[in-house]
């Protein structure tokens, strides 16, 4: 499957410059069977990213093949048509409130668009490695969710207590805390632009996901990039989470290679985007 992957993307990006307007010439059946075929492929992908941690194709092909998938059911099934990435289903817990992602614009001047007559934004880095809520009641850690499939997770609680960056109380007088965050895994002069992601991201799925414990679960670190009932104000939060030891950047992390942007490689412990918001989390 993974040769026929490669294969397929090798193709496509060969045969289709950069997104157009037009429509293929296909007959009915054909349009259905390349749509049907791409679907699969992004599907797998999909399976391979959300439930095993494993990037098999670059964030550019990815992108680019997700946009000419939906131009082609614009084409050929309906202009609401479209496809979304196939997140894992089985999670058991429910999360106490929903991982809703974040949502990509294509280029500078759709940024630009998007922050006009809008003055409340802020900026933070965008580390891609495993979303994760935790829940804190009355200063202790009492879950720790996967992101699933942004209602439900697996609870990885059990992995907590062996994961030094994650404190397993904190000086709260608060009945219930919610943050949610990206687990990735630190690494010593990393260089993303030059070296890849080296299969980071998916050796902390791997850790996480073990029936034992792993000695890499030492090894990890946390993002905190989201908490959904904290202060009202950005400064304030910040305060709290320094506090709580959960300022950026924490020790051991390098901040190189934030340019480039990779779906697999910013879980190796450093900042390789950043994520534009108008409201506070």
């Amino acid at each position: 499957m993974k040769g026929f992957g490669g294969l397929l993307v090798a193709l496509l990006i060969a045969v289709m410059p950069a997104y157009s307007a037009m429509c293929p010439a296909w007959t009915p059946a054909r349009a259905a069977t390349e749509i049907g075929q791409l679907q699969q492929q992004l599907q797998h992908w999909d399976q391979a990213y959300y439930g095993q941690g494993l990037s098999a194709v670059s964030d550019t092909d990815y992108d680019n093949l997700q946009s000419r998938l939906n131009q082609w059911l614009h084409c050929f099934r309906s202009p609401q048509a479209g496809y979304a990435a196939q997140l894992p289903d089985n999670g058991e817990h429910l999360h106490p409130v929903a991982h809703t992602g974040v949502k990509k614009l294509p280029d500078k001047l759709a940024v630009a668009y998007w922050m006009q007559d809008r003055h409340d934004l802020w900026v933070q880095p965008k580390v891609d490695g495993l979303a994760v809520s935790l829940v804190y009641r009355d200063g202790r850690l009492v879950s720790l969710l996967s992101r699933g499939d942004g209602l439900r997770g697996e609870e990885w609680l059990n992995k907590a207590a062996l994961i030094p960056a994650i404190p397993q109380r904190i000086n709260s007088d608060r009945a219930e805390i919610v943050l949610q965050g990206e687990l990735f895994l630190t690494m010593t002069d990393h260089h993303q632009a030059e070296d890849g992601g080296k299969n980071a991201r998916s050796k902390v799925a791997g850790a996480m996901m073990s029936k034992q414990p792993v000695p890499l679960l030492s090894r990890l670190n946390i993002f905190i990039w989201a908490w959904p009932d904290g202060p009202a104000q950005m400064r304030d939060r910040l305060a709290q989470l320094s506090q709580w030891d959960w300022a950026w950047p924490r020790s051991g992390v390098s901040r190189s290679g934030m340019k480039n942007r990779s779906r697999a490689g910013v879980s190796a412990g450093f900042m390789t985007g950043c994520r534009l918001s108008r409201t506070a989390w």
